[in-house]
C-alpha cells in the first residue's frame, strides 16, 4: 500500500510518463520457536485517524500497537536495511499526482531515523517541498535520498538534489545537480539492482529471450541450468536464503493502482516452486524462517507473515482502511 508511495511521473509531454515446547517437539513448532528467538517485532504503515502513521507488531504475542502518529505529517515511505538493523521514514503534509499546475508536487517532506533496539525516532531534516522524491539504502551501511524540484528561476529546469546518509543519520553527501527537461527529460534516479547472485555466488537467477522470457536457476559451480517459469513480467525483487528463493514480479504496464504482481518461494534443494502469492503484492522482506509480505489494494490491503520452513502462515495483520511494510 504505502511502502511504494512515491508520486507518479506526470509532467505534460516532456516527461516519460509504495512458542516453546520442549517435550519432543514437532517439527513446525520447533521451527517457529527458533525463529522467534531473533525476530521480535517490526514497524508497519496503517492509517491511525485517517492519516498514515506506524505501527508497531510483536511476532510472539501477535499484536500491533500504534508506534509513531503525526497530524501534521503523512508516512509516505518507510524503509528497513537489508540487515533489518536500521530503519528511515519519510513524511510529507501533503501531494498529488497532478496539480492544477499539471504538475505532481510533494510538500513539507521530512526524514526521520528509527533507533530499532530503543524504539527512539529523530527528526533527521527537512528535505523541503517540490515534484517528487525518491529514496532507497544503497547498502547496509548508507541510505540515499533523491528530491527533485522546479528551478525557482527557469520554468524548465528541474533541480535534482541527492542526499547520502548513515545508519546514524549523519550526511555523507550532498549534491545538487540542473537538468533542463526540454532537452534532457525529467530527471530518475537509476533503478535498483536486482540481487540475480546468491551471497555464496553458488547461483544466479538467468533470463532467457524466446517467444515468451523463461527464467532459470543457474549453479555457477557446474554451468547447469534449471527452469523456474515463464513470465513476461518485469523481476521487481530477488532475496535468497536457506537454500530457498524468493522473487517478485511486476507488470510494469498496469501501474501501482491495478498492480498485478506474484510473490513466488522456490526450493533450491528440490528445484521446484514450492508456493506463489497473487494479485497486488507490494514488497516483501525475508527474517529467519519467516517471509513478510503485503498484498491486497488501499482499504482491503494487508500484511502476510508465513513460516517457510514450517510451511504455513504464522499470522495476517488487518487493520481498518489498510496496511503495509
Amino acid at each position: 500500500m504505502v511502502k511504494r508511495l512515491a508520486i507518479l511521473l506526470i509532467i505534460s509531454s516532456i516527461l516519460f510518463s509504495c512458542f516453546e515446547k520442549k517435550k519432543i517437539p514437532d517439527e513446525t513448532t520447533s521451527n517457529v520457536s527458533k525463529s522467534l528467538k531473533s525476530f521480535d517485532n517490526f514497524i508497519f504503515v496503517g492509517m491511525i485517524n485517517r492519516n498514515p502513521g506506524l505501527y508497531r507488531y510483536d511476532v510472539k504475542e501477535k499484536k500491533y500497537s500504534v508506534f509513531w502518529s503525526d497530524k501534521k505529517g503523512k508516512v509516505i515511505e518507510l524503509l528497513y536495511s537489508d540487515d533489518r538493523e536500521t530503519a528511515f521514514f519519510l513524511t510529507a503534509r501533503e501531494f498529488s499526482n497532478l496539480s492544477e499546475s499539471g504538475l505532481p508536487f510533494i510538500n513539507k517532506v521530512n526524514l526521520y531515523l528509527v533507533n530499532i533496539e530503543t524504539g527512539q525516532i529523530s527528526l533527521i531534516e527537512d528535505i523541503g517541498s517540490g515534484l517528487q522524491v525518491f529514496s532507497n539504502w544503497e547498502d547496509n551501511n548508507t541510505f540515499k535520498i533523491v528530491f527533485n524540484s522546479i528551478d525557482k528561476a527557469i520554468s524548465n529546469y528541474v533541480q535534482q538534489r541527492t542526499r547520502l546518509y548513515n545508519t546514524f543519520g549523519k550526511k555523507l553527501q550532498d549534491i545538487t545537480e540542473t537538468y533542463d527537461i526540454t532537452k534532457q527529460g525529467y530527471p530518475l534516479p537509476a533503478e535498483q539492482k536486482v540481487k540475480l547472485i546468491s551471497s555464496d555466488r553458488r547461483y544466479s537467477i538467468i533470463s532467457i529471450a524466446n517467444d515468451t522470457p523463461s527464467i532459470y536457476l543457474r549453479n555457477s559451480e557446474s554451468g547447469e541450468q534449471y527452469f523456474i517459469i515463464k513470465t513476461k513480467e518485469k523481476l521487481e525483487k530477488v532475496e535468497w536464503r536457506n537454500k530457498h528463493l524468493f522473487f517478485l514480479t511486476v507488470n510494469p504496464e498496469n501501474g501501482e493502482k491495478f498492480r498485478v504482481s506474484k510473490l513466488f518461494l522456490y526450493s533450491i534443494d528440490k528445484k521446484k516452486i514450492l508456493i506463489t502469492w497473487e494479485e497486488g503484492v507490494k514488497d516483501f522482506f525475508v527474517v529467519n524462517d519467516f517471509i513478510v509480505f503485503d498484498t491486497g489494494f488501499k482499504e482491503n490491503s494487508f500484511i502476510n507473515i508465513y513460516n517457510y520452513a514450517a510451511g504455513s502462515t504464522y499470522d495476517k495483520i488487518n487493520i481498518k482502511d489498510g496496511c503495509g511494510i
